[in-house]
This record gives structure tokens, C-alpha cells and sequence, in this order.
């Protein structure tokens, strides 16, 4: 039990950091080196941030993202007795259930696939 327990406690530290670094490489993106700022500096064209350049930060927000949802996932199913508990509890009719569960891995495909078709079949 308090190796579960210190397992739980090391991916949720580790999903907190992910979220942090994720919200930090997408502010750098988007609000400090913006793609319009890219013809402006730079002799050779290349917006840097900390001597990194623009396309770094982009594929650094990439990794984090990925390694953001596996972490969710490693979340979830160390939580899945009490997500199932609540589903259990605030949807007793068991096909709206099985339906919202349906639902849930809809979205979750929606999120992920995009993703793998344009870097992996798509080169």
C-alpha cells in the first residue's frame, strides 16, 4: 500500500510540473516569441528566447503535451475504483453510463490521433 501510495504521489508531482512546463513553453510560443516577430530579429532570421530558437520551444510544447497525456492516463488508472465510484454514483442507469464512458474515449481519440497522423503517417 505505501508503495501505491508513493507511486500515486510521484506521478501526480510529476503531472504538476508537466502542466507548469507546458503552460510555460506555450506562453513563451504564443506571447513572447509570436511567429510574426520571426522576419523582424535576427540576422539569420531566427527568433531566440534563452539562445533557443522559436522551433524548439515548439517541439519542447509537443514532447510536454504527449508525455502530459500519458501521464493522465497513468493518473486515471490509478484512480479508476473512485472515477468508476462516481460514475457509478451520479449515473446508476447502466447504458447512459457505458455511454458517457463511450463519450469520454471519443474525445480522447479527437485529442490524440490528429496528433499522431501528422507526425507519424504524414511525413
Amino acid at each position: 500500500m505505501k508503495n501505491r501510495f508513493n507511486t500515486n504521489l510521484l506521478i501526480d508531482l510529476l503531472l504538476f510540473l508537466n502542466i507548469a512546463a507546458v503552460s510555460i513553453s506555450g506562453f513563451v510560443i504564443n506571447y513572447v516569441m509570436p511567429p510574426c516577430i520571426a522576419h523582424r530579429h535576427g540576422a539569420d532570421g531566427l527568433v531566440r528566447y534563452n539562445r533557443l530558437i522559436r522551433h524548439f520551444w515548439g517541439d519542447l510544447h509537443t514532447v510536454l503535451g504527449v508525455s502530459l497525456l500519458v501521464l493522465l492516463l497513468l493518473h486515471i488508472m490509478f484512480h479508476r475504483e473512485a472515477v468508476t465510484a462516481f460514475f457509478k454514483k451520479h449515473i446508476p442507469y447502466k447504458p447512459l453510463r457505458w455511454g458517457v464512458y463511450l463519450l469520454l474515449v471519443v474525445i480522447l481519440l479527437a485529442t490524440v490521433l490528429p496528433w499522431i497522423f501528422a507526425n507519424y503517417l504524414f511525413l
